[in-house]
């Protein structure tokens, strides 16, 4: 009986870490503000926002809105929520909403 109850603590834990083994990688934020902030005001302006390639450790959103020479500037509209032509860092947080879930199906996939 022992044994028992010990094998099904053991599947319990076991199972537990293995329900929250995926855990997506979150943007290099503090990256992004170093590389793109030119002025450093802790805002990216339109500007700024231009140069921006990718949100690593994710390419750039594959929503076709967002793609060839207009992509960079719908994305920044989208962004701007304030309309105020820069975009603080919550304002730029809401490119996760666009990025795809790297966890989606797993562990199925």
């Amino acid at each position: 009986m022992k044994k028992y109850l010990h094998l099904v603590i053991y599947s319990f834990f076991f199972l537990s870490t293995i329900s929250f083994a995926c855990e997506p990688a979150s943007v290099d934020w503090d990256l992004i503000m170093k590389d793109y902030d030119l002025n450093k005001d802790q805002k990216i302006s339109q500007h700024e926002f231009s140069h921006i390639q990718n949100f690593v450790p994710y390419e750039w959103p594959s929503s076709m809105q967002f793609q060839g020479k207009e992509g960079h500037t719908k994305l920044f509209k989208y962004l701007d929520q304030n309309n105020d032509g820069q975009l603080s860092q919550q304002e730029l947080y809401e490119v996760y909403n666009l990025l795809p879930n790297p966890c989606a199906g797993w562990p199925w996939k």
